[in-house]
C-alpha cells in the first residue's frame, strides 16, 4: 500500500537525516513514487511526520493496554518486568521506530515542538490511566510499599526512560545486564517490606 510505503520510507529518512534534512522529494524518491503521491495522502511533510509520531504513541499505548490485560492476574511485578522486556525486543526488532520516537520526543523539530508536546502530554495521561490500577492493586495486596501512586509511576517511568537512553550506547548483551541490575535494585526499592 502506498501510504504504508510512504510512512516506512519517511521514517527511515527521518532517522538517518533528521526532520530538517529530509525533503518530500527525498521521501518520494526512496518510496519510488512521485511527490504528488505523498501530497495525495498528506498535506505536508509536517503532517506526515506528526502522523508517524502519533502512530508510534498509539502503538505504545495499545501494547501497554494489551500487556496490562495479559498480566492482570500475574501482579504488578510481572507487568513492569514485561514492559521493560518488551523494550528489549523493540530494540532488537524495531530500533528505527524507537529512535524516531525518542529523538523527537526529546528534541522535536522547532516548528512542531508545541504539537509534539501536546501528543506527549496526552500519551502521559493515558499511560497513567493504564498503569494506575495495577499500582493500586499492588499496594492493596501488600506487594508494593504504601506510597503515592504518582510517586511510584514517576519512579518507574524514570527507570524505563533512563534505560531507554542507555540502549543507544551499549551492545545488546551489556544493555540486558544493565536492565537486570537496575530492575533488581528498583524492585527492591518499591516492594513492600512485609
Amino acid at each position: 500500500m502506498t501510504k504504508d510505503n510512504i510512512k516506512r520510507e519517511a521514517l527511515s529518512l527521518f532517522v538517518k537525516k533528521g526532520y530538517e534534512g529530509t525533503s518530500v522529494s527525498d521521501i518520494a524518491k526512496k518510496a519510488n513514487i512521485r511527490a504528488s503521491s505523498i501530497y495525495f495522502h498528506y498535506e505536508s511533510k509536517e503532517q506526515l511526520f506528526l502522523s508517524l509520531f502519533q502512530d508510534i504513541v498509539n502503538e505504545k499505548l495499545d501494547y501497554l493496554e494489551e500487556l496490562r490485560n495479559k498480566t492482570a492476574d500475574k501482579g504488578i511485578k510481572n507487568l513492569l518486568q514485561n514492559y521493560l522486556d518488551n523494550h528489549l525486543k523493540q530494540i532488537e526488532t524495531n530500533r528505527d521506530r524507537l529512535v524516531f520516537y525518542k529523538r523527537n520526543a526529546m528534541f522535536p523539530p522547532e516548528n512542531l515542538k508545541e504539537t509534539t508536546r501536546k501528543i506527549l502530554i496526552s500519551y502521559e495521561e493515558e499511560y497513567v490511566k493504564l498503569l494506575t490500577p495495577a499500582f493500586h492493586d499492588g499496594i492493596r495486596q501488600g506487594i508494593l510499599k504504601n506510597e503515592k501512586i504518582n510517586k511510584l509511576l514517576n519512579a518507574f517511568q524514570c527507570v524505563a526512560d533512563g534505560l531507554y537512553v542507555l540502549s543507544h550506547y551499549y551492545e545488546i548483551n551489556i544493555y540486558k545486564k544493565i536492565v537486570d541490575e537496575v530492575w533488581d535494585l528498583f524492585w527492591k526499592s518499591i516492594k513492600s517490606d512485609n
